[in-house]
């Protein structure tokens, strides 16, 4: 009697670990195809000012949208010398720019953004979504200061100069792609061209 009895809370217990792996499985599924579609929604409104009904960000949205230009313009994150140039063959997609730890890293552009979080050898990383395609990576971040699906304007404070991950010293890696292509930097932000001390 007693071995049927333990044999079915087994069973029971086997059930719910399998109920609650599947619920939880789905709930991530659900919020990653929700952050997807906010995603995409939110740069639909930036380049087209289509509505969009969020009663929490409707305003503060509609906000960067007025003030959207055609032709997008990028500000630099923070001021210093590019030490690091972009090198495809190393996975090196962006440009290394030097600074003292702690130093405030600003939004490039308006966006919203689609990452906050550790991201392997490139540490605390954040990704910026932008008009026209456009993405923004900051990476070996000490801290995070803004959440995934945070909309954000040029010149937010988004997070402080780190070396987290794979980095031998405090500065900012910095990255622009527009739709899957790598777009140097340098090219778009006139600074870092003149601040330039990279060997490559």
């Amino acid at each position: 009697m007693n071995l049927i009895l333990i044999s079915i809370i087994i069973l029971f217990i086997f059930a719910y670990i399998g109920f609650s792996y599947q619920f939880n499985m789905g709930k991530h599924l659900m919020d990653f195809n929700r952050l997807k579609k906010f995603e995409s929604n939110i740069i639909d409104i930036i380049n087209n000012n289509l509505e969009f009904e969020d009663s929490l960000m409707i305003q503060e949205i509609h906000s960067i949208v007025k003030n959207q230009v055609s032709t997008l313009s990028f500000l630099a994150p923070i001021d210093g010398f590019v030490t690091q140039s972009i090198n495809n063959i190393s996975n090196h997609h962006g440009i290394d720019i030097a600074a003292t730890k702690g130093e405030k890293i600003l939004a490039s552009q308006n966006g919203m953004v689609i990452f906050s979080g550790f991201n392997g050898d490139l540490g605390n990383t954040i990704i910026i979504s932008h008009s026209y395609n456009y993405f923004t990576v900051y990476s070996h971040c000490d801290l995070l200061l803004v959440d995934e699906r945070a909309i954000v304007k040029i010149g937010d404070v988004i997070g402080t100069i780190g070396e987290s991950g794979k980095a031998t010293a405090p500065h900012l890696h910095f990255e622009i792609w527009h739709n899957d292509s790598i777009i140097d930097p340098r090219n778009m932000i006139n600074k870092y061209g003149e601040f330039d001390v990279s060997t490559e």
